[in-house]
């Protein structure tokens, strides 16, 4: 072979040598670029598995609040049910009360009528002392019992207003 011709081969083979070893330089370069692309990926995934970590811990804590939460409610709705059932008696007593109503209506007729009844006999009568003031007695028993039935009546009243005023103060 010519040396022309082997200087070139061999000047081809020294240029290829240069650029596998440029190629091999680059391929180091690129994996090192690779590799701290990498490593930059691998911290922030564990950041963001920090950070989840740490919401998960935040939404734990505000199941618990939730929780305790619900807790007080029901609690508080087992107070008004015990609120509701003490009206429940209030109002059945009240029932009772109003019940008595119409006997006071008509011990009310009735005064009425003895009234009326004294009325005309005492125009018609002079000399029967006695006989009136039995209808007197009658009336103040009468009086009494009304009188009676409405202390109680004003009780009641009393009792209605203070439930009232406790309900109006049940809150949170």
């Amino acid at each position: 072979m010519e040396p022309d011709k082997l200087n070139k081969i061999l000047a081809s083979v020294q240029e290829l040598e240069k650029r596998v070893v440029q190629g091999g330089l680059t391929i180091a370069q690129e994996r090192a670029k690779a590799n701290a692309v990498i490593r930059v990926v691998l911290v922030l995934l564990a950041c963001l598995a920090l950070l989840n970590l740490h919401f998960m811990h935040v939404m734990t804590q505000e199941f618990r609040t939730m929780i305790k939460d619900m807790v007080s409610m029901h609690e508080y709705f087992g107070r008004v049910a015990e609120r509701m059932h003490d009206m429940t008696g209030y109002v059945a007593n009240m029932e009772e009360d109003i019940k008595l109503m119409p006997v006071i209506n008509e011990q009310m007729t009735g005064m009425n009528r003895d009234v009326s009844g004294m009325q005309a006999s005492l125009a018609g009568m002079t000399a029967n002392v006695t006989a009136m003031d039995q209808h007197v007695g009658s009336i103040n028993q009468g009086v009494g019992s009304m009188a009676q039935h409405f202390r109680t009546l004003n009780t009641n009243v009393g009792n209605i207003q203070q439930n009232v005023n406790q309900m109006s103060a049940v809150g949170p």
